[in-house]
């Protein structure tokens, strides 16, 4: 901080000096900036330009890196992670509404879960869920549709026509389908 200070003063006398109004000011000085020979006498001097004062900051002081610190290591990335999702729960038997397996893969998004309550669905004594019409597809990706905690079956005898998907994984990857079962109708 003094060398700033000592710095603003230079230039404040140097300042005074040049425009004449210090203590050691004379007629006879001379100019520091004469003006060209091409530049007739009755101009007016030219006004220093001032010289802008930056503050010098101290130096930051130097951490010691002691022998015990492990050093960083980098651990390459094989795939991408899998996202990490909600978890939807069916509660119903129904096939379609609030609740229902139909209504989860329509909500459900990359990286989520569906999952059966087993007080609706006891595992030791199978619900059907008696779907009238083709699910909705499954295009989310990193989907989990988990029945192995509960007794379900898909149960694809109400459907109109020959042939109708009962639950259809379309171009979409790592999706799993555990404990689910099916009954007159595929899954594809």
């Amino acid at each position: 901080m003094k060398s700033a200070t000592l710095l603003f003063l230079l230039v404040i006398i140097l300042s005074l000096a040049l425009n004449g109004c210090g203590p050691e000011s004379s007629p006879t000085a001379t100019p520091v900036n004469p003006a060209p020979a091409s530049v007739s006498p009755t101009l007016a001097p030219t006004t220093p330009t001032p010289v802008p004062v930056t503050p010098t900051l101290p130096a930051p002081t130097p951490v010691p890196v002691t022998p015990t610190q492990p050093a960083a290591t980098l651990t390459p990335v094989l795939s991408a992670p899998t996202p990490q999702g909600r978890t939807l729960v069916v509660t119903s038997t129904a096939d379609a509404g609030t609740g229902t397996l139909r209504q989860a893969l329509l909500d459900a998004q990359n990286g989520d879960t569906i999952t059966f309550d087993p007080a609706v669905f006891p595992p030791t004594a199978p619900v059907a869920i008696a779907v009238t019409s083709e699910l909705p597809h499954i295009r989310q990706g990193n989907l989990t549709l988990d029945a192995s905690n509960a007794g379900v079956i898909l149960d694809g005898s109400h459907t109109p026509g020959e042939w109708v998907a009962g639950l259809q994984i379309v171009m979409s990857n790592a999706n799993t389908i555990r404990g689910l079962q099916v009954s007159n109708r595929s899954v594809g």
